[in-house]
């Protein structure tokens, strides 16, 4: 059986795309790691390849029912971390080494969109959290 671009229809294509392009560490992605909530194991830290956008969301406005929200990242997670959908409003936290301690970056989730195997997530910056 051929996999080439022709056979996968459109989503196979971006993500194929995705993965070979946009979520390379020589592109646009960076290895991070985060601590989540997940109602089935309680709270689970991972470290993984990711799309952290900084830019995008710059110039796009979350529109919620609540209102209207200008994230401060678009972030592109590989969907198997999570049990189940991620809600807005859900808090994940960015752990980053400085110096010789560990510092967790609280960040609430605005929007989140199912793109197949990865979610785009709209996040927006909380109090940092030592």
């Amino acid at each position: 059986m051929s996999t080439n671009k022709e056979e996968l229809g459109l989503k196979g294509q971006f993500l194929s795309d995705f993965m070979e392009v946009f979520a390379e560490e020589t592109e646009f992605a960076q290895e991070m790691t985060f601590e989540i909530a997940d109602g089935k194991v309680g709270v689970k830290q991972f470290t993984d390849v990711v799309v952290w956008d900084t830019n995008t969301l710059k110039e796009r406005a979350v529109v919620q029912q609540q209102g209207v929200y200008l994230g401060d990242v678009l972030w592109f997670v590989p969907i198997h971390w999570f049990s189940s959908m991620p809600n807005p409003e859900e808090v994940i936290y960015e752990i980053r080494q400085v110096g010789r301690q560990k510092v967790k970056i609280g960040w609430r989730i605005l929007d989140i969109v199912d793109a197949e195997k990865v979610y785009e997530v709209s996040l927006s910056k909380m109090t940092t959290i030592t």
